[in-house]
């Protein structure tokens, strides 16, 4: 009994929706960064870098309209301009973590997400 309800949940979980199963078959990758390594566009669009280390090259990453973007711990999504003024605001948050959430083949980024540490 416990092998066919294993097979029925394969089998429901592998005839999930072309989203499910596209997610499956491109992951998505992340780079967490502290907010002094972390240069954002002026607009929504353009580039963000991201820079790992003082001797390593910066990453770049293409915000898009489709890029979404959240000041934790707050759930909602907000609008680019809102997370920009909380980046800006909090510049001397030595604790604050940006989390780039994006697609590896395009590099454009899915998700950005702000971590202040207050």
């Amino acid at each position: 009994m416990n092998t066919l309800i294993r097979s029925m949940l394969v089998v429901a979980i592998l005839a999930g929706s072309g989203t499910a199963s596209a997610e499956w078959l491109h992951p998505e990758r992340a780079v967490e960064a502290e907010r002094s390594a972390v240069t954002l566009p002026q607009y929504g669009t353009g580039t963000i870098s991201v820079t790992r280390c003082e001797t390593c090259e910066p990453l770049r990453f293409e915000l898009t309209a489709a890029t979404r973007y959240y000041v934790a711990p707050r759930t909602p999504a907000v609008s680019f301009d809102e997370l920009r003024d909380v980046f800006y605001a909090s510049a001397h948050d030595e604790g604050m973590l940006i989390g780039v959430f994006y697609d590896p083949d395009t590099r454009a980024v899915n998700r950005l997400v702000l971590s202040p540490s207050w």
